[in-house]
């Protein structure tokens, strides 16, 4: 059932063997750079500091980042839509195979 995976699966045993407890920790820091959270307070941060260029700056970019990414994934992920056969048009050459007309 599974043989179709067998690369990807063996792929991925061969990354998670490099598993460790820094490395868990270095990446969970590094995921934890992408939460709009932290860059939120950043920016509230600077605002509070007096530096209102900084912050404007920074929610510009922010901002601007986040519709040019989501634009990005949604556009890949329409373009992706069409390489995935259809399960209905598989079914309908499925039945025009081996159905016989007028039964």
């Amino acid at each position: 059932m599974f043989e179709a995976l067998a690369p990807e699966i063996a792929f991925s045993l061969f990354v998670q063997s490099f598993s460790s407890a820094s490395l868990d920790a270095f990446f969970s820091v590094i995921t934890q750079l992408g939460n709009p959270a932290l860059w939120v307070a950043v920016s509230a941060a600077l605002y509070w500091k007096g530096e209102e260029k900084k912050s404007f700056f920074l929610t510009t970019t922010l901002l601007f980042a986040a519709a040019l990414g989501w634009n990005a994934f949604e556009g890949a992920s329409m373009a992706y839509s069409f390489t995935v056969p259809d399960p209905r048009t598989e079914a309908k050459e499925w039945i025009e195979k081996n159905i016989p007309p007028g039964s």
